[in-house]
């Protein structure tokens, strides 16, 4: 019984773990691109 609520403990630090992992990758998805995008037009005059 112990065991089982230790599994379901593992569980649910592994799913806030690849909901962090996401967000993050959503995140930088959106904004990599933005920011490559701006680079470029900074740096276009010079």
């Amino acid at each position: 019984m112990k065991q089982q609520h230790l599994m379901v403990g593992r569980g649910q630090k592994f799913i806030t773990a690849m909901k962090a992992l996401v967000l993050v990758a959503a995140v930088w998805g959106v904004m990599y691109p933005a920011l490559l995008w701006s680079l470029e037009r900074a740096l276009a005059p010079l």
